[in-house]
C-alpha cells in the first residue's frame, strides 16, 4: 500500500530553522581582593624605593659636599665621555697629588671650570702650582701653570655614564632650602608607604587564611 504525501501550500516543504539560543550575559570579572592588595603593595614598594633614592642623593650632595656636573667635552676620554655624570668631592687643596683629576678655572678668564688631570705639582706659599692635561690630548693644557689659591678643590671621585644633565637639576635643588623640605617629605612618605605595606601584607594573609578555611569546609562537607 502506498501513502501519498501532500505538499504544503506555496511550494516545497522546508524544515523550520533551529531556534537560536540567547547569548549568555556578559559577566564582569573583578580581581579578587588579594590581587588588588598585592598590586597596591608592589606600588607602595616602588614608591618607597623612589623616595629613598631621592632622599639618599640629596643627603649625599649636602652632607658629603659632592659636586655633580655633566661632562661637556671629550678631552678626558676614556675616563668620561660627553653627557656622563661627573661626581667630584670637595677636598683640601694641599692634599692633592700628581695624577688626580681636579676641577679648576683656567687663568684665561673663562667662567667655565675645567676638569683635567694633574701632571706636575709644586707646593708654594700661595698654594700649589699645577700643570694639567686632558687624557685624550697629546700635550699639556695651553694656559700653562695654574695656581690653586683656594683652600679646597673639587676632585673626581666617580663617573655615572649617560646621566649627566640630570645632575644640573639635582645640584641646584640640593643647594636650595627646598631640599630640606624634600628630605622631610621623603621621610614622611617612607613612613606612610611602610605602613601601607604592612597593612597590605596583613590583609593578604587574612584573605589566604579565609580561602584555606573555606576550602577545608567544602572538603569536610
Amino acid at each position: 500500500m502506498s501513502i501519498a504525501l501532500e505538499a504544503a501550500p506555496g511550494g516545497d516543504h522546508q524544515a523550520d530553522p533551529p531556534p537560536v539560543a540567547d547569548a549568555a550575559p556578559l559577566v564582569k570579572v573583578r580581581p579578587s581582593r588579594w590581587v588588588r592588595r598585592l598590586a597596591g603593595a608592589v606600588a607602595s614598594a616602588l614608591l618607597v624605593l623612589l623616595a629613598l633614592s631621592a632622599v639618599t642623593v640629596i643627603a649625599l650632595i649636602r652632607i658629603d659636599h659632592l659636586q655633580l656636573e655633566p661632562a661637556l667635552s671629550g678631552s678626558m676620554r676614556p675616563v668620561f665621555q660627553p653627557g656622563d655624570l661627573v661626581v667630584a668631592k670637595q677636598t683640601s687643596t694641599r692634599t692633592l697629588r700628581v695624577g688626580e683629576i681636579v676641577a679648576f678655572y683656567p687663568p684665561n678668564g673663562t667662567t667655565t671650570p675645567v676638569m683635567h688631570r694633574i701632571v706636575t705639582l709644586t707646593p708654594t706659599a700661595t698654594g700649589p702650582k699645577i700643570t694639567t692635561k686632558g687624557d685624550a690630548n697629546n700635550v699639556t693644557d695651553p694656559w700653562g701653570v695654574v695656581t690653586l689659591r683656594s683652600p679646597s678643590t673639587y676632585r673626581l671621585v666617580d663617573v655615572v655614564p649617560r646621566f649627566g644633565f640630570v645632575s644640573v637639576w639635582a645640584h641646584n635643588f640640593a643647594a636650595s632650602k627646598r631640599a630640606l623640605l624634600l628630605i622631610g617629605s621623603g621621610v614622611l612618605l617612607l613612613v606612610v608607604a611602610a605602613s601601607s605595606l604592612r597593612e597590605a601584607s596583613r590583609s593578604a594573609t587574612d584573605d589566604h587564611n579565609d580561602v584555606a578555611v573555606n576550602l577545608k569546609a567544602e572538603v569536610e562537607a
